[in-house]
């Protein structure tokens, strides 16, 4: 009977990280590249899709020598932005190139475009104002 009630109390001790609904026992997330890569995921949108508000450009599928080459531009200050600098300073070149062939790696659709209306659409003037050709 005690080793059944010793077995039954290692399995609950096991298995309490793994049970979201216990409360108070903090989850550990996975330590996985995709995990870590959260922080430029932060800004450069879901996947590294790039955000809707067009201010981050996209990474996903982008050569990984050239996400390489930027994110190690901003770490040695030849490019600047404050944010990017402080993500990227601490990382070797070597953990940067591991990232940047994450992105690479990924294989992300684009969306589908947006329509635009109408009003905003600018045909040529020339379908307007010129002559029709002479025969």
């Amino acid at each position: 009977m005690k080793r059944w009630m010793l077995c039954m109390g290692l399995l609950l001790v096991a298995l309490a990280p793994a049970s979201p609904g216990l409360a108070g026992i903090p989850q550990v997330p996975q330590d996985t590249l995709a995990e870590r890569v959260k922080a430029c995921t932060a800004c450069h949108g879901e996947q590294g899709r790039a955000a809707p508000d067009g201010c981050y450009p996209r990474l996903v599928g982008k050569p990984a020598g050239d996400l390489y080459q930027q994110s190690l531009n901003f770490a040695q200050g030849r490019r600047h932005f404050g944010p990017m600098a402080q993500l990227v300073d601490p990382l070797t070149p070597a953990y940067l190139r591991v990232i940047a062939e994450h992105f690479t790696g990924l294989r992300v659709p684009y969306p589908p475009p947006l329509p635009v209306p109408m009003s905003h659409v600018r045909l040529p003037r020339l379908a307007f104002s010129a002559s029709p050709p002479s025969p």
